[in-house]
């Protein structure tokens, strides 16, 4: 009988090991692409928004055209705090998500979909992106 009580709790224990893992991938519901296939949808499709989380410094040198700057830092705190956050303000649009390295863009990426966002696409960093790049000068230059 002992046997037989020790394969129950084993049993109990694998299951509820599996709806564990399982309930973590259900809350990161955000598709990690490659800069390639970020760029083909930019070409392809219209209505998303190119986020860019490094911050302000890093993406004054040089960002992806039509990026908006949310650096991170200041995305966690408005997020957890329930702040809007205007530029993020539709949960259904598509958001093409990056930073420098693929880091940030995947602890962004995480956090928005934890709180609901549908359409996250996150591709990584700008050290990999072969298009455009453009700058942000100075006052006075």
């Amino acid at each position: 009988m002992k046997h037989t009580t020790g394969n129950f709790w084993g049993l109990v224990l694998s299951m509820a090991l599996v709806v564990m893992l399982c309930s973590c991938k259900d809350s990161e519901k955000f598709q990690t692409i490659t800069p390639d296939e970020a760029a083909e949808m930019m070409a392809t499709e219209s209505g998303y928004v190119i986020v860019d989380v490094r911050g302000k410094e890093e993406y004054d040198k040089g960002h992806i055209p039509g990026a908006i700057n949310v650096p991170i830092d200041s995305l966690k705190q408005d997020i957890r705090n329930n702040e809007a956050i205007p530029e993020l303000a539709d949960k259904k649009k598509v958001y093409l998500i990056y930073c420098r390295s693929g880091r940030r863009s995947n602890e962004a990426a995480k956090l928005l979909s934890s709180f609901g966002y549908k359409h996250i696409y996150e591709f990584g960093g700008i050290i990999d992106w072969k298009g455009e790049i453009e700058a942000i000068k100075p006052a006075g230059e």
